[in-house]
């Protein structure tokens, strides 16, 4: 049984450090893929009525990535085309390198 009792401390602090792995670079990650993404709001083509906006009036095309501007440009009337989703590039980006590895 001296075995069992260093298998189980040794899991347990494996499995703890591998969840880190799995976890900590979702941040950059999902950074990398707004890095990527290309979304514009657009202004509305009819003027819509004043009392169904959440927003100030969008006007001019901004870029919507980001969540809050994304929020901005749809009440405001606008509507955020994406014409370049980031994940497939952030995915290619990082499987290559794992290719030429293997």
């Amino acid at each position: 049984m001296p075995q069992l009792r260093f298998t189980v401390p040794f899991a347990n602090n494996f499995h703890s450090v591998s969840n880190l792995g799995g976890t900590f670079p979702r941040f950059f990650i999902l950074k990398f893929v707004d890095a990527f993404t290309v979304a514009t709001c657009q202004p509305p083509t009819t003027s819509p009525k004043l009392d169904t906006l959440k927003g100030d009036l969008i006007t001019q095309p901004f870029s919507c990535v980001v969540e809050a501007e994304k929020h901005r440009c749809i009440d405001g009337g606008g509507s955020c085309n994406i014409s370049q989703d980031g994940m497939l590039e952030n995915l290619a980006s990082q499987t290559v390198p794992l290719a030429n590895v293997f």
